[in-house]
């Protein structure tokens, strides 16, 4: 039996394939599925609106061997095409391969040479055109296709969708299939379906379809791991990985370029976030309302937390997320006034820390933002509570409100008020009838001072005899049981101590309430009070606005569930002063979280910092604490707080997983300026700050409209025309020169410095400094000589020096008479640091053969300070020791009871009963524990055989520790940063990177 179907005489070129080589029944299949989607991709290039010209087209194609010219070489495009012509086409574009040996039809001159045949015999044997005749089977090679005969052959094998609808002159069988080609670009509309297909509407079609094949179009894309992975999916079902350098932004189209098959793509790609990525936008438009906009979703928990949000000056007192969970409404109050708001059209910084969207956590340091409120506060709405209480809700937060303001039915009203950010609750003393009123409001002021114009409000009374009741319970768990009311209560009648359950005769009441809104509250019990079992709470005292009072010995029944989620650590920062951290738990942490131990700070080569000094609560809640150190934390280093064991304080005290966070230590500290003087010789005024300034950008120091002066007639103005602004070598001064009609000593009075920062963008301290007065430079003075190393001696004076200024000829050094050499002397800031020669180094005391070390500066001495000021000379100043103190041996000494070393240091070494928390004390690598009731303890100068010696701390190992180990190495160090161990200057000791090694005899 044949495998293939035979024609109906209505459409006299295609049957439906059923059968043939299953290879190249998968090629016609896959070539279709991709051309039939490149379709869409080339929507109207088959018809001319690329830039290739439809000879060029078929240049094209012939060089790929898909059509061939006529003999005379030309590819006469208007003439008509043959269906031998369209079975080499449709064949090629296929991929089927020609088939020789087999003539199934009986042309005349259907023959094996035929050059045709063997095109013919592939789309035969694929099904997809058969003979004109299939009795007498005569396939008519010379005959002539019309368009739709095209069409139809060609969205059948695409495996194209048939429209409903049909716009077309085609015939009745062909419109379904003209019209698919139609829609999708195999042929024109214009173009007449019953007439002869031409070359040039086949080399059209043609060569979109050849060029889908050559490079598959790009479908789809799928964008992961954060943004820097994106997967294309090709047209013939291919995905491609590319994994970029840099991750995508958001929500914004980007160019991305990749190779494949020996094709270069260039596709813009959009990475759609939900999720929030960045704080977008900070705006305010009154001044108790700050609006924090994200990129994107955020999730409730941290995002309404309003610890994660901070403006200097100013408590963040409650933070509203929108519906759409992308707007964060902060209400703010001034930290010494909690009835003021922010100042309109000044410059403020809000920081944004550990608000969680997905799977980031969203953090912002100082986003600029500036109040500008300029709008009326309106009255929007009024709303009765009762027949005494009228809620009336403002368009802004207002100041203040008096019965004053409101007027009922054009009378004057006799009550009290209570104002709530936006919301003025009127309470009334006479009881209005039921029915409609209007409340006038006028004159209620915003935190700007502008007052709302008069206008009236209608309302309606319905008399309140409905007591409210609980509509259910929102959440309940062994400590915390969140009910819902029927309708808002008042938040005075809702007290903890009418919460409670019983416990055989005993009430057990809730410890606390917190409002979550007019009609929801959360009530928390104590660990004596938990629930431990599903029971009824009881309610009482609970009121509407009307006084009606809810039903004496209500009573819900509450079913807690265990809570099992384990705290986590939701933001962990560094203070200003480098040496506290306070870290906020999700959930409230019990004593776990005061352990010291639980919290362990190390530095980038992963040693621990130092031992804690405390940790304290901070807050009015138990999800915050206080993690001091001993020792500040240096600037421009990367440390790692690692925190673990704390738990909370449900029944189960859940254990949080282990947390850690970089704490990169940068410049958080604002400037300050720390004199302002004038210099006569030069006519200048020199402003000196206490760190290195900017020089660029809206806060550097060279701009002159950040100065301003107090003439001799006590007015303030700018700096006149021609003052240039220069800045010292050091970066910490500005140098203003005035021009020569403007004495600084007789016209500069008072100086104002505003808005300049530092090179790290920290804006100056409180924005501006004003000096009312000013007067002359002083003379360079010396402070102080230190000695910081056995080599290094610095010199300290009383002003910034201008860099280069030092000469070692400038300085004495001398002890006992005797001089000592001086191989450099280099400026750094206010300090001249003076390296002495290797013969001549001090000891471990700062001292020169037990001798005390003194320095001078002789007379005419080249040091100057920036604006030139030089020094006069100095006298002897004694040389201080600075210089820290450094283990020199560790040594074995034992008794017959006790196990203890000597660790000997460069010299004397104070008495302090944390030293032992200093040294890092190991075993066979194990790590022993400091403390009298742990494994070693320390003293200092006494050994175990009664010799003193000021430089020796003795460490004594506990009896069963060295018993256990007798024979066995120890090793010794300083830990890196030591917190206790000082000599009796008062300078710690040198921390050690590598351990000594002594042994427990065994003996």
């Amino acid at each position: 039996m044949s495998n293939k179907s035979y024609q109906s005489k209505e459409n006299p070129l295609y049957v439906p394939i059923q059968g043939g080589d299953k290879k190249v029944m998968k090629k016609i299949l896959s070539v279709a599925l991709s051309t039939a989607m490149a379709f869409s991709m080339f929507a109207g290039v088959a018809f001319g609106d690329d830039n290739l010209t439809a000879q060029q087209k078929f240049d094209v194609l012939k060089e790929a061997k898909v059509v061939a010219g006529y003999p005379d070489g030309q590819a006469h495009l208007d003439k008509e095409l043959t269906r031998a012509e369209f079975a080499k086409v449709v064949s090629t574009l296929m991929g089927l391969q020609p088939i020789t040996g087999q003539l199934s039809f009986k042309d005349k001159g259907y023959t094996s040479s035929n050059w045709a045949v063997p095109y013919i015999e592939a789309v035969y044997s694929a099904n997809l055109m058969e003979g004109k005749s299939t009795t007498k089977m005569i396939f008519d090679y010379n005959g002539k296709i019309s368009v739709q005969e095209m069409a139809t052959v060609l969205v059948r094998a695409l495996k194209l969708e048939i429209p409903a609808e049909v716009n077309n002159n085609a015939s009745t069988w062909a419109k379904g299939y003209v019209q698919a080609a139609i829609n999708s670009n195999i042929i024109s509309a214009s173009a007449n379906p019953t007439a002869n297909a031409t070359r040039s509407q086949m080399v059209d079609t043609a060569y979109a379809i050849y060029l889908a094949e050559q490079q598959p179009q790009v479908m789809s894309y799928e964008v992961s791991e954060n943004g820097k992975v994106v997967t294309f999916k090709l047209a013939n079902n291919e995905a491609v990985k590319v994994t970029l350098e840099t991750a995508l932004a958001p929500n914004t189209a980007t160019e991305v370029k990749f190779s494949n098959g020996g094709y270069d793509y260039t596709e813009s790609v959009t990475w759609v976030v939900t999720d929030a990525t960045k704080v977008e936008n900070v705006s305010a438009s009154n001044l108790r309302e700050v609006v924090v906009g994200f990129d994107g979703e955020v999730d409730p928990t941290t995002a309404e937390d309003e610890s994660n949000y901070s403006i200097a000056g100013f408590t963040v007192k409650n933070a509203d997320l929108s519906n759409d969970r992308r707007t964060v409404t902060l209400t703010v109050a001034d930290s010494t006034n909690a009835n003021a708001g922010l100042t309109n059209q000044k410059e403020y910084k809000l920081s944004v820390m550990n608000v969680r969207a997905g799977s980031k956590v969203i953090s912002a340091t100082d986003v600029k933002f500036t109040p500008v409120d300029a709008a009326l506060p309106v009255a929007q709405s009024a709303q009765a509570l009762g027949n005494k209480t009228i809620k009336v809700t403002f368009s802004e937060p207002v100041m203040n409100a008096t019965v004053n303001n409101f007027k009922i039915n054009n009378n004057n009203v006799f009550g009290a008020t209570e104002v709530t950010g936006n919301v003025v609750i009127l309470k009334v003393y006479n009881t209005l009838p039921n029915g409609e009123h209007t409340l006038n409001v006028t004159g209620v002021s915003d935190f700007s001072g502008l007052k709302n114009l008069s206008s009236d409000l209608k309302f309606t009374v319905v008399e309140d005899v409905t007591a409210p009741t609980v509509a259910g319970v929102e959440k309940a768990t062994f400590e915390e049981v969140t009910l819902k009311f029927s309708e808002p209560v008042d938040k005075a009648s809702v007290l903890a101590s009418n919460i409670y359950w019983m416990q055989g005769s005993s009430k057990r009441v809730a410890s606390s309430v917190e409002a979550i809104s007019d009609d929801t509250y959360k009530f928390t019990f104590n660990s004596t009070n938990k629930l431990v079992y599903t029971t009824d709470l009881m309610v009482e005292g609970v009121r509407d606005y009307s006084g009606n009072a809810i039903a004496a010995n209500t009573k819900v029944q509450v079913s807690p569930v265990i809570d099992q989620t384990r705290p986590e650590v939701v933001n962990a920062t560094l203070k200003n002063n480098n040496k506290t951290i306070t870290v906020k738990f999700s959930k409230n942490v019990g004593s776990s979280a005061l352990t010291a131990s639980n919290y362990v700070v190390k530095d980038a080569d992963g040693k621990e910092v130092s031992k804690l000094k405390d940790v304290t609560r901070v807050g009015g809640d138990s999800k915050t604490v206080e993690v001091e150190l001993y020792q500040a934390l240096s600037q421009g280093k990367k440390y790692t707080l690692e925190i673990a064991g704390v738990a909370d304080t449900t029944t189960l005290q859940n254990v949080m997983l282990p947390y850690s966070k970089e704490l990169t230590i940068g410049d958080t500290t604002a400037p300050t300026v720390t004199n302002v003087s004038y210099v006569a010789a030069n006519n200048s005024v020199v402003v000196t700050f206490s760190e290195v300034m900017a020089t660029s950008g809206d806060g550097a120091i060279v701009l002159p409209e950040k100065y301003s002066y107090r003439n001799e007639n006590n007015a303030w103005q700018t700096l006149p025309s021609g003052t240039t602004v220069n800045v010292s070598s050091d970066g910490k001064s500005a140098i203003l020169v005035f021009p020569s009609d403007v004495s600084v000593s007789s016209k500069v009075k008072g100086f104002e410095v505003r808005l300049v920062k530092d090179v790290a963008g920290n804006y100056l301290e409180n924005l501006r400094d004003t000096r009312d007065t000013i007067g002359e430079a002083n003379a360079i003075a010396l402070n102080a000589a230190n000695a910081t190393a056995t080599n290094k001696i610095e010199v300290v004076f009383s002003q910034a020096l201008q860099s280069g200024s030092a000469q070692i000829s400038d300085f004495t050094v001398t002890a006992d008479n005797e001089e000592l050499a001086v191989n450099s002397a280099v400026v750094d800031g206010s300090k001249v640091v003076l390296t002495l020669s290797d013969n001549n180094k001090l000891d471990a005391n700062g001292q020169y053969d037990g001798e005390q070390v003194s320095v001078a500066v002789k007379a005419n001495a080249s040091l100057a300070t920036p604006a030139g000021k030089q020094i006069a000379g100095a006298a002897n100043t004694t040389v201080q020791d600075k210089i820290a103190p450094a283990i020199k041996e560790v040594a074995t000494t034992v008794s017959t009871s006790t196990y203890a070393f000597n660790v000997t240091f460069t010299e004397a070494i104070a008495a302090d009963a944390n030293n032992a928390y200093d040294f890092e004390v190991r075993v066979d690598g194990k790590t022993l524990q400091a403390g009298a009731s742990n494994d070693y303890t320390v003293r200092v100068g006494t050994g175990i055989n009664g010799d003193v010696a000021t430089n020796v701390v003795v460490v004594d190992l506990a009896d069963a520790v060295g018993t256990a180990n007798k024979g066995k190495v120890v090793d010794v160090r300083v830990k890196p940063y030591p917190s206790f161990l000082k000599d009796t200057e008062g300078n710690l000791v040198s921390g050690n990177d590598s351990f000594y090694s002594t042994f427990i005899p065994n003996n």
